[in-house]
């Protein structure tokens, strides 16, 4: 039904909003940030699961960033 997936999309950009937000507070807090379009959603998981540990993210927080940079990934679907 439309209200449902209206509510999913709305919670998909809630997520990736929030993401972008930790992305560069956590993050770019260390290095440079990559632009998420240099890598692709697979790469984005173990790059992510990767450095999660050394920024501290929680597990919110690393679905928030994972939820963004594979959401603009190289091989995302642009709609």
């Amino acid at each position: 039904d439309s209200a449902a997936v209206n509510k999913m999309n709305a919670m998909n950009i809630t997520m990736v909003a929030a993401g972008q937000q930790v992305y560069v507070a956590k993050c770019g807090k260390c290095h440079g940030l990559k632009d998420p379009a240099n890598y692709t959603q697979v790469r984005w998981v173990g790059l992510v699961n990767w450095m999660a540990p050394k920024a501290k993210a929680t597990d919110e927080e690393k679905s928030q960033v994972l939820a963004y940079v594979q959401h603009n990934a190289k091989d995302a679907e642009k709609n």
